[in-house]
Order: C-alpha cells, then structure tokens, then sequence
C-alpha cells in the first residue's frame, strides 16, 4: 500500500466501497447515520477532507481539485480500483471533480443537497 493519502478515514462496513464525501467544515460523522443502515450491504470509506474533522490541518492553500486527488489517492491505497461516491455539499463537488478525472473508476455518484 503506498499510503499517498495522509488525512483521516474511517472504514465501516463490509461490502462493495462507498466513498463518501463531507462539505466544507465538515468531518465524516455527517455520515453516521447513513453508515449504521448501510454497513451490512456496503463498506462504507469515510475520510476527513483535508484540514478538517480529525485530518491534520491544512499546511498550505489547496483547491476542490486537491481534495478530489485526495480522495482517489485514498482508493488507491485502499486497493478500490471501482466504487461508488456520495458527496454532500461541497462533497458533491469534490466527488464530481472526481468521477471527471477518473470516469471509469466511479460506478455511481450520488449528490447529495449541492449542484
């Protein structure tokens, strides 16, 4: 594993991998109670975006793009070469900046209250 992605992650469940992406200022627990309904269909990848939840604070300025590396970053280290992604708010538009910078690897993407 090459450990390219350096912030927090929870991982919960067994299943196909979920990526799920939080909004600004946000940290994973958005998700919580998504993932006690889901754990039993799905692995459920919870990261904290950069600087934020329990990630390390940001150490210089980044981009939605920057986060959206991030994100795939972690599916590489974590084996997932397909998944699917639900982003929430500005976690909608990192999992979009995603899915167009790797369209094979996201099976679906749900967005979630973001345009």
């Amino acid at each position: 594993m090459n450990n390219r992605f350096t912030g927090h992650v929870d991982i919960i469940g067994q299943g196909p991998p979920l990526l799920c992406l939080a909004g600004f200022g946000s940290s994973n627990w958005l998700f919580e109670t998504l993932a006690e309904q889901l754990k039993e269909h799905y692995q459920l990848i919870l990261p904290d975006n950069r600087g934020m939840g329990q990630s390390p604070p940001a150490s210089t300025p980044y981009g939605l793009e920057d986060l959206a590396e991030d994100a795939l970053n972690l599916m590489d280290d974590l084996g997932h070469e397909r998944f699917t992604v639900i982003g929430l708010s500005m976690g909608g538009f990192i999992a979009q900046l995603l899915t167009l910078s790797a369209p094979s690897r996201v099976a679906a993407l749900v967005l979630l209250c973001t345009s």
